[in-house]
């Protein structure tokens, strides 16, 4: 990239979106380089950097990575960061302040995301924006939609996505709490006869008792399952779910047309039934829970304890 054509201030938002990796050498150690993807279709106003592990072996000898220098290297001002992901860990770009972007860029753990997401602010009324950064709604129209397709049907369409998004976050939040309680609940039953009961009990109940804890550790290790993929899976703040919810407050809630609406309203969609599967998953997991691990555990040892009572009472 050609900074000098490209000034800072208006870089990004001149820039049509990447079709594939685009490759930006460093400077001071030009053998060496990362990976950029301007606007990609899931976040039409972010960036999405990718430096490779050479890269992180190699640079050190010069200097460090930073965001801020990855910003400036692809032509964008640090002043316009909203926030970027770092690993799918969000953090606030405080309009350019953060103290965050100066750090070295660590490098990312083994089996963590590897990409880091910057969300890039609208640009506002001094800038200048070279069309067509903001398309009117005709030229949207003309532009992003189906033919026959009004660009507010597709706004509401998303609008209601999202909504019944927020719904679902609630009633998982609700599943969540009751999954962690279960998971307490089985770890707890899954516990080795007591002396009186190993007493009382026949083989058959020794038997069943064994075969109960089978259940309670599948059951516990498929709740933990659940709640894993609920805590950093791709619902959870640290997979996409603020990625959405940025772009809902800065382009759909404002009715504001951008480029890749028709793939934004595609993605809005699939993370709703992304949530729909997960809600199923995650209500599928506490009922074999209750059932299978829970409930047969709390029956054999009821069945035990009375005859541990029985006894008690003949003496």
């Amino acid at each position: 990239m050609n900074q000098a054509d490209t000034p800072l201030q208006n870089g990004f938002f001149a820039r049509q979106p990447s079709q594939a990796w685009e490759v930006v050498p460093l400077p001071d150690c030009p053998q060496l380089s990362f990976w950029v993807w301007y606007k990609p279709q899931h976040a039409p106003h972010a960036l999405n950097f990718l430096i490779p592990e050479e890269t992180f072996r190699g640079y050190p000898q010069m200097g460090y990575l930073s965001i801020r220098k990855l910003l400036k290297l692809a032509g964008v001002d640090s002043q316009n960061v909203a926030m970027w992901y770092l690993y799918g860990t969000p953090i606030d770009g405080m309009n350019g302040n953060s103290p965050l972007l100066d750090q070295p860029i660590p490098f990312p753990t083994p089996g963590a995301d590897p990409h880091i997401l910057v969300m890039v602010n609208l640009p506002t009324a001094s800038q200048t924006v070279p069309a067509p950064v903001a398309p009117t709604m005709q030229d949207a129209v003309t532009l992003e939609t189906p033919a026959g397709e009004s660009l507010g049907a597709i706004f509401d369409r998303i609008d209601s996505n999202w909504n019944t998004c927020l719904i679902l976050d609630k009633q998982l939040v609700a599943l969540r709490k009751q999954l962690a309680g279960i998971l307490m609940r089985l770890e707890s039953l899954n516990r080795d006869l007591g002396p009186d009961e190993r007493l009382h009990a026949d083989r058959q109940d020794k038997n069943d008792w064994q075969d109960a804890r089978r259940w309670l550790r599948e059951a516990a290790t498929q709740v933990s399952r659940a709640l894993k993929t609920y805590d950093i899976g791709e619902i959870s703040n640290a997979g996409q779910r603020l990625v959405f919810q940025k772009l809902y407050e800065q382009y759909i809630q404002p009715r504001q047309p951008f480029e890749g609406i028709v793939q934004t309203e595609r993605d809005f969609s699939a993370y709703r039934k992304l949530l729909q599967t997960s809600q199923l998953n995650m209500n599928t997991a506490l009922s074999n829970a209750s059932q299978n691990g829970e409930g047969r555990a709390q029956k054999i040892l009821r069945r035990i304890a009375s005859k541990v009572r029985s006894s008690r009472t003949k003496r």
